[in-house]
This record gives C-alpha cells, sequence and structure tokens, in this order.
C-alpha cells in the first residue's frame, strides 16, 4: 500500500499508539486499490483517527479539523465499517482479550442488563419522551459480563420501556453466547414478556430489588457494574446526548466508545498504571513534598535503589516546593529554577539573611 500510515501532522491525544493499531490491524479491510488507476490517499488508520476525535470531543461531521482526511471519505468508512460488521468484530475480539487478560474465559456466563436514557437533538429520528427521567430522547439498553465490558446493546426511543428493550437484547445474547446462562436485573424487567424470555432462551434472570429498609445510596449487588458501564460511556462528549439521525449510528458510537477502552486496557500495562496512580495521587503536605511521592515512584520499581527522579514527570505543584528555613535548599528538595520564588520565600529568605548577619 503507498500511503502514508502516519502523516506528517500533530497529533491528538484520542489518535491510535502503535500497540493498539497492532491489535485491530488486520480487522479492518484495506482501501480499494485498483491497479493503473488513482491509488487510496488515505490510510485506515487515519481514518479510525478521524473518528476517534470525533467520538471523544463530541465534534460534528462538518467540524473535523483539516489535518484529518476529508469528511467524505472518513464518513463513508465509518458507514462501511458499520453496515459490513466490521466493528462488531473488533469490539467482539477485544473483548475476549481483556477477558482472558484478566484471567477469566472468552465467553462469558452470566450478565447484567440495564438501560440508559439520552436527551436527544433536533437532528430528527426514532425519538420518544421518557416519563420516568423526564425528557425527550433514546433509550440504550446495555448487556455487559462481569468485567462491566459491553455484550450487546439496543438503541430505542426513550418510550420504550426496560422490559420490552431487553427481550429482543437477551434473544440475542442468547444467540451469540451459548455459554450465557445467568442474567442480572433490577426491579423494571418484571412481567410476562420476561417469562416468556425465561422459557424460550433457557436463561437465569434474577431480580436484584432494593429493600425498602435502605435510605440514601448503596451500591446493590451486581447492578452496580452496568452502572459503571454507563459512567464510562458519559466521559464520552458524543454520547452525553443523542446527536444521530439513525439508530444504527448511535450503536455505532457506543462500540466505538467500548473499544477505544478496550484498547486502552489491553495496551497499558499494570507497572504504567501503578505509575500513573502514583503521578495522578493528591499531594502530600510540605514537608512530606518529597517522601511522598518518591515513595510511591519507588513502589513502582522493583529495584528501589535504580529508581530515578524526573522532576518534569512529577505534578507541577511538588516541584515548586522548598524549604525557607535554610540560606540554601536541601539535597533532598526539588527546586523549581524555572519559576523565581514566592513573595513569601523571598520575605523569609530576607528575615533568615538578617538574623544569620546579625
Amino acid at each position: 500500500m503507498g500511503i502514508d500510515e502516519r502523516p506528517s501532522r500533530q497529533g491528538y491525544p484520542s489518535d491510535l499508539t502503535d500497540a493498539k493499531w497492532d491489535l485491530i490491524a488486520e480487522l479492518l479491510p484495506p482501501p480499494i486499490w485498483i491497479q493503473n488507476l488513482q491509488q487510496p490517499k488515505y490510510h485506515p488508520r487515519e481514518i479510525m483517527n478521524a473518528i476517534r476525535y470525533r467520538t471523544r470531543t463530541g465534534y460534528s461531521w462538518r467540524q473535523l479539523p483539516h489535518d484529518f482526511p476529508p469528511l467524505s471519505s472518513v464518513y463513508q468508512w465509518y458507514q462501511r465499517w458499520t453496515n459490513e460488521g466490521v466493528l462488531d468484530d473488533i469490539h467482539d475480539r477485544l473483548r475476549r482479550m481483556v477477558r482472558v487478560k484478566a484471567g477469566r474465559e472468552a465467553e462469558p456466563t452470566a450478565a447484567i442488563v440495564d438501560s440508559q436514557s439520552v436527551k436527544a437533538t433536533d437532528v430528527g429520528g426514532p425519538t420518544g419522551f421518557d416519563a420516568g427521567k423526564k425528557g425527550n430522547g433514546r433509550k440504550r439498553h446495555l448487556l455487559v459480563d462481569v468485567m462491566g465490558m459491553l455484550l450487546a446493546v439496543l438503541i430505542t426511543p426513550a418510550s420504550t420501556q426496560d422490559r420490552d428493550g431487553a427481550v429482543p437484547l437477551l434473544q440475542e445474547a442468547h444467540r451469540e453466547y451459548p455459554t450465557l446462562k445467568h442474567i442480572w436485573a433490577d426491579g423494571a424487567y418484571h412481567g410476562s414478556v420476561i417469562d416468556k424470555v425465561r422459557a424460550d432462551t433457557g436463561l437465569t434472570i434474577e431480580i436484584i430489588k432494593r429493600s425498602d429498609d435502605l435510605r440514601g445510596f448503596v451500591v446493590l449487588p451486581r447492578r452496580w457494574v452496568v452502572e459503571r458501564t454507563n459512567g464510562w460511556l458519559c466521559k464520552w462528549r458524543l454520547l452525553n446526548k443523542e446527536y444521530e439521525r439513525t439508530t444504527a449510528s448511535s450503536r455505532a458510537d457506543v462500540l466505538h466508545a467500548m473499544t477505544a477502552l478496550m484498547l486502552r486496557r489491553l495496551t497499558t500495562t499494570d507497572r504504567s498504571r501503578k505509575l500513573a496512580h502514583a503521578l495522578d495521587s493528591p499531594s502530600p503536605r510540605i514537608g512530606d513534598a518529597h517522601g511522598g511521592t518518591m515513595n510511591a515512584l519507588r513502589d513502582v520499581d522493583d529495584d528501589a535503589a535504580t529508581t530515578v527522579m524526573d522532576r518534569s514527570a512529577l505534578p507541577p505543584q511538588i516541584g515548586t516546593r522548598m524549604s525557607v528555613a535554610h540560606s540554601e535548599p536541601p539535597r533532598d528538595t526539588i527546586v523549581d529554577t524555572k519559576c523565581g520564588p514566592s513573595r513569601w520565600e523571598r520575605f523569609w529568605t530576607f528575615v533568615v539573611g538578617r538574623r544569620t548577619a546579625s
């Protein structure tokens, strides 16, 4: 293929890394290229980067940055990958890999079902009024495994009852996952239609209800898993509202978001996660500026004696702290040479200097 895989442009945080691209490259169909005719201009990796950028930021198709391929090319591949099932194949493969990496079987045996209502804009398409949430929009019916990974998703108008949307969702899951035996659900999934699903599929559907004695927020067993998945989806700005005209495009946006989440899990090592947690942890007190972060970084490395302190990798509020009780900072204190001392530090430096001179 004679097209450039890595164009010369400034990268975006949503771009695929080399490790992420290697996991999905072989599943994407190559662009059609007929010999002696014009060869394809844009690499599938750049097309995927543009789709991920839109899903993450919530931009409309016409507002994609100019350094991405043009709208017509990106949208054409977006529709092709959705209609031909390429996106589903990528999503299902990554889910199996995530489960195996976590020490589980590739196929699930239990799942949790729930729905999420999302307000819609005025772009049109099938919408409805959710009397419970008091909003007009669409409803996402989700079926996730015990890790929160998506197994099936169905997009309906928000006026659809949870139990009515669960019928085709569970029937599809029964066909796609023969190993699936047990389903957890909330009190909305009851009635004759659910009983019919039990009889037709042989699935065991356990209803987890909230006790009347409980007050305030309480984490209910198993149900919190699917609620966490709903929270993951809300981190993608395109999914905070329904901007799509068709439910097929809405479903594709959910799959793109979950695919990005699983790619991150598969390409992030345990050591990298610990390091990120150490650097993102709340800053310690001024007296513990050195010890708090250094101890966290030493826990990451197997050999504490070889730990290297990289000041540029530390939170900025740690790098600017210094002791003012000495005429020069101690050896174990990190001093930011790019920023001058504050007015308070200059005052105490002057007081300490006067006392030393006297």
